[in-house]
C-alpha cells in the first residue's frame, strides 16, 4: 500500500518538475519578442525624456540670454538736462536776488550762460523725440532770458542803478505821484493809465514827451507842467528816494 502511495507521489513530483521545465521553455520561446518590445519601449521613453530635458535647458538658456540682452534705459539725456536746468536756475537766482553784484560776477555769469547754451545745442542734437526737442527748446529760452537779465544788469551797473532799485522796478514798484506839486488823485490815475508810475519816468521827459502828455491831460496842462517844473521836481524826488537820478 505504502509503496503504491510513494510511487504516486514520485510520479506527481516528476510531472510537476517536467511541467515547470516545459513551461519555462515555452515562455522563453514565445515571450522573447514581447520582452524585446517592452525594452524597446523603455528605451524610447528614456530618449523622449532626455529630449524634453534638453529642450527645456535650451529654452532656459535662450530666456536667460534674452534677459541679459535687454538694453538698459539710457538716462544720459535726462541727467544732462537736469544738470543744465539746475545751473540755469542757480544763475537766475544769483542775478535776481537782493545782493549787489560786481562787474566781474556779471561778466562771469554771462560767459557761463553762453557756454551753457553751447551745451544745450549739443543736447538738442541728442534729442530723439518731439518731447525732448520741446524740453531743450524751453531750456534754451531760459538761457536767452537769463542773458537778457544779465545784459540789463550790466547796463544798470554802468548807469549807476543799484540792483535793489532795478529789482524793485521789475517787481512793479510805484512812486506816489501825488508828491509832485500840482498832481492830485485824478491826474495820478491818468498818468498811471498812460504807463507813468515812477518819478524817474517824468524826470526823463523831453519837450516832445511833455507836449504829448499835455494832449492827453488837456491842452491847458502843457504850460502847467513846465511852469510847475514836474521834470525838476521828479529829479529831486527820485534822488531823495533812491539816492540818484538814473
Amino acid at each position: 500500500m505504502w509503496e503504491i502511495i510513494m510511487k504516486m507521489l514520485l510520479c506527481l513530483l516528476i510531472a510537476f518538475i517536467l511541467g515547470f521545465i516545459v513551461g519555462w521553455l515555452l515562455r522563453s520561446l514565445f515571450c522573447k519578442g514581447e520582452n524585446e518590445k517592452f525594452e524597446s519601449d523603455l528605451r524610447k521613453r528614456d530618449d523622449e525624456l532626455r529630449g524634453l530635458r534638453s529642450s527645456a535647458a535650451s529654452a532656459g538658456g535662450v530666456a536667460t540670454a534674452a534677459a541679459v540682452a535687454v538694453p538698459k534705459v539710457d538716462t544720459t539725456f535726462d541727467d544732462e538736462y537736469g544738470r543744465l536746468r539746475a545751473r540755469l536756475d542757480e544763475l537766475e537766482g544769483l542775478a535776481t536776488d537782493d545782493e549787489e553784484d560786481t562787474d566781474q560776477e556779471l561778466q562771469d555769469w554771462t560767459a557761463e550762460t553762453e557756454a551753457l547754451r553751447g551745451k544745450i545745442a549739443t543736447l538738442k542734437g541728442n534729442a530723439k523725440s518731439d518731447e525732448a526737442h520741446i524740453r531743450v527748446g524751453g531750456l534754451d529760452a531760459t538761457a536767452l532770458s537769463l542773458l537778457d537779465i544779465l545784459r540789463k544788469a550790466r547796463e544798470d551797473k554802468a548807469a549807476g542803478i543799484a540792483k535793489i532799485r532795478r529789482v524793485g522796478y521789475a517787481a512793479g514798484v510805484r512812486d506816489d505821484l501825488k508828491d509832485i506839486l500840482g498832481v492830485g488823485p485824478v491826474l495820478e490815475k491818468i498818468l498811471n493809465a498812460n504807463d507813468v508810475y515812477l518819478f524817474n519816468d517824468i524826470a526823463n521827459w523831453n519837450d516832445a514827451d511833455i507836449d504829448d502828455m499835455a494832449e492827453t491831460l488837456g491842452s491847458f496842462q502843457g504850460p502847467r507842467i513846465r511852469r510847475e517844473d514836474w521834470v525838476g521836481q521828479c529829479e529831486k524826488l527820485h534822488s531823495t528816494k533812491y539816492g540818484s537820478h538814473a
